[in-house]
């Protein structure tokens, strides 16, 4: 026997769907089993066998809805609540209103609670408006200043990580879990898929469910998830779909159909799930595709048919008025005028959407297609229209060339049997439908002209009909049979229909419902039928015209399923089990594809880094409050339960990262103690190693002092034969450098010695710390004896005791040491981190005239100071009292040892003799007066002097007081501690300014810059300890201020341009290392070459840079700026008066020797162009570059295509031409073939290894030119030997046939036919007789000679461009040529002259000849440039002619790389989110 189902008092708490309580109106009937109603005023109703179902049943009925809202709308009849269960009954005199109190009131919420509901409201409409998270960002201070006087808003906090987490953990899951119930709770339910490339790059497949809504009593459509993918294969998309089922555990067998597009892929997938839902013993229902891209693609294929090429006229219409404002706002006045004949917007043409094009095309769309297009994309069920809809579609076509008497009566299937090119059934060209507007164009074609035309237009209806007739689901009997649910189809005679439509769903209704549905169907075609089920509304017009609106079909099968027996069951249950599962089947794609401008939407370009968790989340909620009263956030019900699930967000967002951060510690350590036994063991071996080679270095720096010192001796002995005190001096001081130079090495040595002895002893500690584990290993082992385990201790104790106590003793003795050697120490005071000058400086006034020496006037001799002697002499003075010079550090200075034959005109007379200064006295040879003081024993030791009084901590009152001295130690450690923590803050500067960072200065934003700091802060003691410390509280704000952070960038950005004050971009300083800076970036105003010219001339100004030093300049071979008389080089030459050597840019001018040799051959030109289409199949299609870069990744021999650049060539390896690509789609699979046949072929395999051949040998060029340190000789030397391996490839026949012969191999395995592929490709064409009447005396050339003559032609142009440059070079250093290794022995005099008129600051030939004549020697034992100037640093304060004029040789540019790379970095410091950054911080 069945189970009884008793009446429970539980049940009288419950409310209805309203939300009011049961107990109004239910109560127990006169048995336990039985149920009464008060307000149907009811007998007994049953509830043993359904139970609460039969009361639910009953309030869903028509009589019970109507007497509740009666009861409501009564003015003399109200329902409010009081307490539950509490019956009164009560007259109001005042109002006459009979109230029944029998209801609860509405609880209210905690404080809490309230804050959090408003929280939601915000999160709500954030995901409705798709508002960015970070615009959320002090929505509360907003809220608390506009509603002062409400306590929700002063507590209101909603920024973006919050609102971040609550959307993705709390709220979106929250929405999700309800959709879920749902449809877990319906028999069936509809996937609606498709998929788009969003803004992150990824390909989104969106998943949205239809099914019945009790709650609505409607078929509703719902957003279910998206899912972000790469590849999309079907099987890939399976899998993503059952795994999203399975995580939300929906049974896969309650899935009806799928609703998608045609592509081939979704084809698969759909049969993919069906196999799955097999094997659950269940299945898909089959319908096909989406109807609307079908009636689309009928109209696409029509227009194919014709030479019309619609669709690129649209695109070309489209792109032209896209690329241009004014375009697209003389478009819309011209529009304005045409009326219908055009659409006034231009949309985007895609494969289905089409812009409007000619009066035949309108006529198309007006009459024929926009009605059921607009039809196709309205959200109710209209499956039941679906057959007939399509039928009268195709009737249409059918009827606009077909002759009426072959259509007449035909519907459906059988329109799709008649054949419509018969020439007997077409209407002839005068009746054929194109429009009237189209017809009284034509008298203005020509005969031939129209019957073209209308050749046309039957090959689009024609093409029309032909994918009509193949696509169109006409002759589906489940779909014919689905018009029964219409409400006009109510018949019994079409009983079988419905049974068929039952049989046709897969695993819904058992064979005994089925039997039922039959009687049901009988009994539902004598129903009486409340018309206003069908008619929602009636209106007449003015004409008198009756309009009327229907209602949605679910919402006249609700009122169906609605109707009751007389005991109050349902009278339809297997008919409405059935139809809620039919009107769920989706007639198209429409509201998926709705959803991808929801998209666009959410996933904004500037929001690209949402998660999939976060997507879902933003869609989920604002498809809930699409969906809810009106559409706005404000009228979705905001249960106790959503408030729970935002309140536990941040518990379970915690809970994710900790599972996170826990998974990636996991496997961090694991990694790290797999690696740390290998690393410690390298680590160890690189100490080892690197040891050595300090030890080498250190012994190799001795040995070269020891050349050093044995060099100084033989030249003060040679100086002191010959009695000249100059080289006594520079011998002296080489001796002094090599002595010193000895002891830093012997120092170092020893250091290394000792940390090795030290080392040693870290070793053996961490070797006993092994033993220290084992220890406490065996502290848990009961198998050892305690004794045991307490001497093993002791002894482990003892043994590094012992280790402890000699590295102790070993450290006290070095440091002992260390002591020693440090208070033997001079300090020498730093120029610049001293807090009070000491030092006022010289006095050198730089006057407009000095005034002269009347006596050397007449002599006609320098009678006057001149103020360049400043720069040469830094110690030199000039008294404008007494128009005198004096030596700064004598006058001050000149007492104490060294300085007994000091001159003391330059202490107290001063000095006057003007013409005796430089050495043009008496006497041929004599050095002048500045030259004899300043190198004087006795001025040394004034500066001697000089330099022990800078340094305060050596002054005699600071060793005095020990109060002062006190004193200055506390200011000397702030200093040094603001200077370390100005230190740091530069470092940020400079980080974020190389990494392209913002700085988002505002302290309270907690920007960057903020960031960054307090990221130091953690692991760096000092910095921290300055923040907390509160003697420095007034800095921090100081410090890390927004006009702080500016000035950190002008400070870093003027520093940087005083490094070079002397010379400009490429400079070279005293120690002879070469730098390359760019002083500004600034916005051209124009791009001539005077414009530029004087713009480059007011920045050096601006920046007081002197053009005095400029002695080069290089540009790229642009004729603005390269060329010879209007270019930027010889603009300067003319505003600055000089010749200034021009050097064009190396790296330009090789890429473009090799494009311009290319150019020369229409194969390279074709080699090119097939380069660019396989680019842009890879990356025109997210699939293919993923499949290809997976290829690229494992394979060692690929390598990356990029876009071609004209002055930009590199093939670093070979085409892996057995690697396959296969496309997705057909369209693409014919192209892909092709690529593939043409990179298999010959030709493409030589072109492609030749041309790596030449670009390897010219990127190995171009890579050392653009070295920062390369000097133009070894530039010089580079592209010489680079041209003569070119020239041998070029004479070099085996060479190249080698070449050809490989690529024969390669064509051969490739199954290539290289003798029929050459014939096809070039062969040979007879010569003209008017040129050559006897043809066979014409050269035919077989394959290998005419490959080899084409190599041979582009290794001539390259040859040749490369030469002229190689003598462009030798041209600018043809002055300088006796001076390098080789032949230094051939440099005259006149040599010396000529290098000096070049060269500025220097004044003395002789004294340069003299110089090298010295240094001949050594010149001439260097093989290299780089050598030669390691040897020149080492003497250069010996030879200063001579270090200048490497110097200079050194500044010369050879290549412009250093300004392109900037270009790259300026791409990261304004990039679009900056693109209001002024040029004053780009130069920072």
């Amino acid at each position: 026997m069945p189970q009884v189902t008793k009446f429970k008092r539980a049940w009288l708490s419950r409310r209805d769907d309203n939300g009011d309580e049961l107990n109004l109106w239910l109560k127990q009937g006169s048995k336990e089993t039985t149920f009464q109603c008060t307000l149907c005023k009811t007998s007994d109703l049953d509830c043993a066998n359904q139970g609460y179902s039969a009361i639910y049943q009953h309030m869903n009925t028509k009589n019970h809805k109507a007497n509740k809202n009666s009861l409501k709308d009564n003015s003399l009849l109200a329902i409010r609540t009081l307490k539950p269960q509490t019956v009164s009954i009560a007259n109001d005199n005042n109002s006459g209103i009979l109230v029944i109190d029998n209801s609860q009131k509405s609880t209210l919420l905690p404080f809490n609670d309230q804050i959090t509901k408003a929280e939601i409201v915000w999160a709500l409409t954030v995901a409705r408006r798709g508002f960015t998270y970070n615009s959320c960002n002090g929505i509360g201070e907003v809220f608390k200043s506009m509603f002062p006087d409400s306590k929700i808003a002063q507590q209101f906090n909603m920024q973006s990580k919050k609102i971040s987490y609550v959307m993705s953990h709390g709220i979106g899951p929250y929405f999700h879990r309800e959709l879920v119930k749902k449809i877990k709770s319906r028999e069936k339910f509809v996937l609606c898929i498709d998929e788009q490339t969003n803004n992150q790059s990824k390909k989104q497949l969106d998943l949205l469910v239809k099914f019945w809504s009790n709650d609505d009593g409607l078929v509703v459509t719902r957003y279910y998830k998206s899912i972000l993918l790469g590849h999309a294969q079907a099987s890939v998309l399976q899998s993503a779909i059952c795994d999203a089922f399975k995580a939300d555990g929906i049974n896969l067998k309650r899935l009806l159909m799928l609703g998608r597009d045609n592509p081939s892929v979704n084809i698969t997938l759909e049969n993919l799930i069906d196999q799955e839902m097999k094997k659950l013993g269940s299945g898909l229902l089959f319908l096909g595709s989406c109807n609307l891209h079908v009636v689309y693609n009928g109209f696409k294929a029509g227009l194919s048919s014709t030479s019309w090429y619609v669709e690129n006229v649209c695109t070309d219409i489209y792109s032209w008025f896209k690329q241009s404002p004014a375009r697209k706002e003389d478009l819309a006045d011209v529009i304005n005028d045409f009326g219908d004949v055009v659409e006034k917007t231009l949309l985007y043409f895609t494969i289905t959407r089409w812009v409007l094009l000619g009066k035949f095309v309108l006529f198309l769309c007006e009459n024929i297609f926009d009605r059921l297009l607009t039809w196709f994309q309205q959200e109710e069920p209209l499956i039941h229209l679906l057959y007939r809809e399509l039928s009268e579609l195709f009737y249409l076509v059918l009827a606009q060339f077909l002759k009426y008497d072959f259509i007449v009566g035909k519907s459906g299937g059988d329109l799709c049997d008649i054949d419509f090119k018969l020439n007997e059934k077409q209407l002839n060209s005068k009746n054929i439908r194109i429009g009237e507007r189209t017809r009284k164009q034509l008298n203005a074609l020509t005969q031939q002209e129209r019957e073209d035309f209308f050749k046309d237009i039957r090959n689009i209806y024609h093409g029309i009909s032909k994918y009509f007739k193949l696509n169109l689901p006409l002759k589906n009997s489940f779909i014919r049979d689905l018009q029964i649910l219409h409400p006009s189809m109510k018949n019994a005679q079409d009983v079988d229909q419905i049974i068929r439509v039952a049989r046709g769903v897969p695993d819904l209704l058992i064979d005994n419902e089925i039997d039922y549905l039959r009687n049901e169907w009988l009994a539902y075609c004598i129903e009486v039928i409340d018309p206003k089920w069908i008619i929602k509304n009636k209106q007449t017009d003015s004409s008198g015209h009756e309009h009327i609106t229907y209602h949605r079909i679910d919402f006249y099968w609700n009122n169906i399923f609605e109707i009751t027996t007389t005991n109050g069951r349902p009278k339809y249950p297997v008919l409405t089990k059935l139809i809620k599962n039919i009107l769920i089947i989706s007639h198209g794609n429409a509201d998926v594809e709705r959803g991808f401008s929801i998209n666009e939407n959410i996933i904004s370009s500037n929001r690209s880094l949402l998660s999939q968790l976060s997507i879902n989340s933003l869609r989920t909620t604002y498809d809930t409050v699409k969906n809810s009263n009106g559409g706005y956030s404000h009228n979705v019900p905001i249960h106790k339960d959503l408030i729970k699930a935002a309140q536990s967000s941040f518990s379970f967002y915690n809970e994710e990262l900790s599972i996170i951060k826990a998974a990636e510690e996991r496997i961090r350590k694991e990694k790290e103690e797999k690696e740390n036994a290998s690393k410690i063991y390298q680590e160890v071996l690189e100490q080892e190693e690197e040891l050595l080679m300090t030890q080498k270095d250190l012994q190799k720096q001795q040995q070269e002092a020891n050349l050093i010192i044995a060099d100084g001796s033989a030249r003060l002995q040679l100086a002191i034969k010959k009695k000249d005190s100059l080289d006594i001096e520079r011998a002296t001081i080489l001796i002094g450098g090599g002595n010193n130079k000895i002891q830093h090495a012997t120092l170092e040595n020893s250091e290394i010695n000792q940390r090795d002895m030290l080392a040693t002893y870290l070793f053996q500690i961490e070797f006993h710390l092994k033993s220290c584990q084992n220890l406490i290993k065996d502290s848990t082992r009961n198998d050892i004896p305690h004794r045991e385990f307490v001497e093993k201790t002791r002894s482990f104790v003892f043994e590094l005791k012992t280790i402890l106590d000699s590295l102790d003793t070993t450290c006290h003795e070095q440091i002992e040491k260390m002591n020693a050697q440090f208070s033997n120490v001079e300090f020498v005071c730093r120029k610049s981190n001293d807090a009070i000058s000491r030092d006022p400086g010289p006095m050198q006034p730089v006057l407009n005239d000095y005034p002269k020496n009347l006596s050397l006037v007449a002599q006609k001799t320098t009678c006057k100071f001149v103020s360049k002697w400043f720069n040469e002499y830094p110690m030199l003075e000039y008294s404008e009292s007494s128009h005198r010079t004096f030596c700064f550090a004598c006058r001050l200075f000149h007492k104490g040892p060294g300085s007994e034959k000091a001159d003391l005109a330059w202490i107290k007379t001063g000095l006057q003799s003007w013409s005796k200064m430089k050495g043009k006295g008496k006497g041929k040879g004599k050095k002048g007066k500045l030259e004899q003081h300043f190198t004087s024993s006795s001025h040394m030791a004034s500066m001697y002097r000089l330099s022990v009084f800078k340094n305060k901590h050596l002054n005699v009152e600071h060793l005095i007081d020990a109060n002062h001295r006190l004193a200055c130690q506390k200011e000397e450690s702030i200093f040094q501690i603001n200077k370390k923590i100005i230190e740091t803050f530069f470092d940020c500067t400079l980080f974020l300014t190389k990494q392209g960072l913002a700085f988002r200065r505002d302290p309270q934003e907690h920007g960057n810059f903020i960031q960054l700091i307090n990221l130091l802060r953690r692991h760096n003691p000092l910095l921290n300890s300055w923040f907390n410390d509160n003697k420095f509280k007034s800095h921090h704000v100081t410090y890390t201020s927004a006009r702080s952070q500016d000035e950190f960038i002008e400070q870093i950005g003027t520093y940087l341009i005083r490094l070079i004050v002397s010379t400009i971009i490429r400079y070279v300083d005293n120690d002879l290392n070469i730098y390359e800076r760019v002083i500004a970036l600034k916005e051209l105003p124009t791009k001539t070459g005077q414009a530029i010219c004087d713009f480059i001339l007011t920045i050096l100004h601006d920046y007081q840079i002197s053009t005095d030093w400029l002695v080069g300049q290089c540009y790229d071979n642009a004729p603005n700026m390269s060329g010879c008389r209007r270019g930027v080089q010889n603009c300067m030459k003319i505003a600055l008066k000089r010749d200034i050597i021009h050097v064009p840019c190396g790296g330009h001018s090789a890429n473009l020797g090799v494009k311009h040799g290319c150019e020369c051959s229409t194969e390279y030109i074709r080699f090119f162009n097939l380069i660019e289409e396989i680019y842009n199949f890879l990356t025109s299609s997210i699939n293919h570059y993923h499949t290809f870069r997976t290829q690229i990744n494992s394979s060692t021999s690929a390598v990356t295509v990029k876009n071609l650049s004209i002055t930009r060539y590199r093939i670093d390896d070979k085409v892996n031409t057995n690697e396959k690509i296969t496309p997705d789609d057909r369209k693409t699979k014919e192209q892909s073939i092709n690529l593939q046949k043409a990179i298999l072929s010959f030709e493409f395999n030589l072109l492609l290894n030749f041309l790596n051949q030449v670009t390897r040998q010219t990127q190995t060029l171009t890579e050392h030119l653009q070295k920062k340190s390369l000097d133009l000789v070894t530039a010089s030397h580079l592209l010489f030997n680079t041209n003569k391996v070119l020239m041998e490839w070029r004479n070099d026949d085996l060479f190249l046939q080698n070449l050809i012969k490989k690529c024969d191999d390669q064509a051969l395995r490739n199954g290539v036919d290289i003798e029929n592929e050459f014939a096809r490709h070039h062969h040979q064409r007879p010569r003209s007789v008017k040129i050559d009447s006897n043809s066979k005396t014409g050269i035919h050339l077989n394959r290998i000679e005419y490959y080899v003559k084409l190599m041979r032609e582009i290794l001539d142009y390259l040859v040749v461009s490369l030469s002229e440059y190689y003598k462009l070079i030798e041209e600018k250093l043809q002055h300088f040529c006796n001076i390098f290794p080789g032949r230094v022995n051939q440099l005259t005099l006149d040599n010396a002259k000529k290098i000096c008129e070049i060269v500025p600051g220097i004044l003395s030939p002789e004294l340069l000849y003299s110089e090298l004549q010295l240094l001949k020697n050594d010149i001439d034992s260097c093989t290299e440039m780089t050598e030669l100037i390691n040897k020149i640093k080492i003497i250069r304060h010996g030879y200063p002619n001579t270090t200048r004029i490497y110097q200079f040789l050194l500044a010369l540019p050879i290549t412009v790389a250093t300004n392109e790379h900037c270009f790259s970095k300026l791409k990261l410091i304004k990039n679009k989110l900056r693109s209001t950054l002024m040029p004053d911080k780009w130069n920072g």
